[in-house]
């Protein structure tokens, strides 16, 4: 059995076969998954899984393909959010750069918008308050 298997296997099992919400701990940064089937007439019709993003997928089996390349998505995550930090600073602090598409990147990397513009001088969602 693969170790997508046997995550598969584990899914099933933990959400009821896709009606029941489930945590689970990544064993290599301890972060929580939750796995939210959205279920309406009684039928399961995708799943919203919560970890260092939220994403929705189809089937118990994408989920499982998720979980399975967890590590790879994470990094991909983080050298993301490098790169909108690094535009931020580098063009839209300095007034360059288009605001819009930074926003709509912004919510697809954060899951939410920037906060834009006070007094005329762009505020970094990034500051430490």
């Amino acid at each position: 059995m693969t170790r997508y298997d046997k995550i598969l296997t584990e899914l099933i099992k933990r959400t009821e076969v896709g009606t029941k919400d489930c945590t689970i701990t990544m064993k290599c940064d301890g972060q929580k998954i939750t796995i939210h089937p959205c279920v309406s007439c009684g039928c399961t019709e995708y799943f919203l899984v919560y970890s260092f993003e939220q994403t929705g997928f189809n089937t118990l089996e994408e989920v499982a393909s998720y979980i399975d390349n967890y590590e790879e998505h994470k990094k991909e995550q983080l050298s993301e959010e490098e790169k909108i930090r690094k535009y931020f600073n580098e063009e839209i602090s300095k007034g360059k750069g288009d605001w819009d598409w930074y926003s709509d990147w912004h919510k697809d990397v954060f899951g939410f918008r920037p906060h834009g513009m006070v007094c005329g001088h762009y505020v970094s969602p990034y500051a430490v308050v």
